[in-house]
């Protein structure tokens, strides 16, 4: 076992140092900006060695020369600089065969190469670490554009033939759309896991709360209650109503809540505030009579002290769709990135326009896509401009308040709180300055639509 276990290792040593093994898209694009690069150079030499041969001219005709002769020399010359162009053009085709014929195969195979998801697609977190999530996903699409931006516009300098061009570019358009959708949409689905985390029902244990009884109708052994807890420091509620008691039991009662308890079912939606985190989303009251639950109707009412919160109606807005049912997760799973159904791809574009004036081309889609993309980067950039102005002032706050504090016990609990703030800050300053920077990309790139 310990000598089959060498031999696995060693093998995945080897494997992960093997170039052009492609296990999902971003290796692919790795993969394929190799390849670009190992044929660049080439594509270089050749431009070098054409421009110098290009710079070679016959010998003047000279006063003992015929021009018979003179305008023979000039037609072997030409002949032989013709040669030697063609002799160069097959020797870089020669030198570049297999890394053409790799990388068209690469970019219009069928292959249908996943993100490299590293396991975020399941169901198996929290809110806060599905949150997480989607930032992940959404600064990994504006960094793997600027990416993508960068290959497609290397691909242009291949030397290739219009329609071969542009066949190529068809394809790497098409792969990366699906690529960008599947981020998009694995952001979709972390927001419907977010959902049905906050839509389960959660329960209280059965305890006394403030409970009163009012008047019975024997006739249809209705009790009045009112049950509440509008102090409860996690589950605050107010519940009034009818519960279903049998008359003996009414009779027993004696109008005294003794031998009564109650639970509450509520769903998982906190509301934080400068005095606690609260679940008042309560969907259910339950009440039971020495420990067997007993039916009960009625309706639950807001907590007076509550509504005046920073953020309750904002709160009870969303709290209200979900215990109404307006607002239901779809129970997505990871198929809804990983599939390709419902995603609009772009199929091949024709390399001439239509009749009807209707023609695209890729240059267009390009320029297009260019443009959305510089707009997009410049918007993230203010996004985080902002970001980084607010969290700035915070940082300063939380170092004043360190400050206060620095001959105390809690100055290290505080100053490490000042600390991971000026880190947030520096992760704001460096999301802005990529986006800034994307933005040129994608305006350059978008100029040399027009001029290519």
């Amino acid at each position: 076992m310990p000598f089959l276990l060498f031999i696995f290792l060693l093998n995945s040593i080897i494997f992960a140092q093997v170039p052009g093994i492609v296990a999902d898209y971003e290796s692919f694009l790795d993969d394929i900006n190799a390849t670009i690069e190992s044929i660049i150079p080439e594509i270089s030499n050749f431009e070098v060695q054409k421009t110098a041969v290009n710079a070679e001219f016959p010998k003047p005709k000279d006063e003992f020369e015929s021009t018979q002769d003179y305008e023979q020399r000039v037609k072997d010359f030409e002949k032989n600089r013709a040669a030697k162009i063609t002799a160069l053009e097959k020797d870089f085709k020669a030198k570049t065969k297999n890394s053409m014929e790799r990388l068209t195969k690469a970019i219009t195979g069928k292959e249908d190469w996943q993100p490299n998801w590293e396991g975020s697609l399941k169901n198996d977190a929290g809110i806060e670490e599905y949150r997480a999530r989607i930032e992940k996903f959404e600064s990994q699409s504006v960094i793997m554009r600027g990416r993508i931006s960068q290959i497609t516009m290397k691909l242009s300098k291949l030397n290739l033939e219009r329609k071969d061009l542009e066949k190529l570019e068809n394809s790497f358009l098409a792969k990366n759309t699906l690529y960008l959708s599947r981020l998009e949409r694995a952001g979709e689905l972390m927001e419907d896991y977010i959902l049905q985390e906050q839509a389960k029902i959660l329960s209280t244990e059965k305890y006394k709360p403030q409970m009163a009884l009012g008047a019975y109708d024997p006739d249809e052994e209705l009790f009045d209650v009112s049950v509440n807890d509008v102090e409860n420091t996690k589950v605050p509620f107010v519940f009034s109503g009818k519960a279903k008691i049998p008359p003996i039991e009414a009779r027993e009662t004696n109008r005294e809540t003794t031998n009564f308890a109650a639970s509450v079912d509520y769903i998982n939606l906190p509301l934080a505030t400068g005095q606690g985190v609260f679940y008042p989303g309560a969907k259910k009251v339950r009440l039971y009579y020495k420990d067997k639950e007993v039916p009960v109707q009625g309706s639950l009412g807001h907590i007076d002290w509550m509504v005046s919160l920073p953020g309750y109606h904002e709160w009870k807005v969303f709290a209200d769709s979900l215990l109404s049912g307006t607002l239901v997760p779809k129970n997505l799973g990871p198929s809804h990135a990983m599939s390709t159904a419902g995603m609009k791809i772009p199929s091949g574009v024709s390399s001439s326009s239509s009749s009807d004036g209707s023609f695209v081309s890729v240059r267009t889609v390009m320029r297009i896509l260019a443009s959305s993309l510089a707009a997009a980067s410049v918007g993230t950039a203010l996004y985080f401009d902002s970001d980084v102005v607010s969290k700035g002032e915070k940082a300063s706050d939380l170092y004043v308040e360190a400050y206060k504090h620095r001959n105390d016990f809690s100055y290290t609990e505080k100053y490490y709180a000042y600390q991971r703030s000026m880190d947030d800050v520096k992760k704001s300053e460096n999301f802005r300055n990529g986006a800034y920077i994307f933005a040129a990309g994608f305006t350059a790139a978008g100029i040399l639509t027009f001029v290519f």
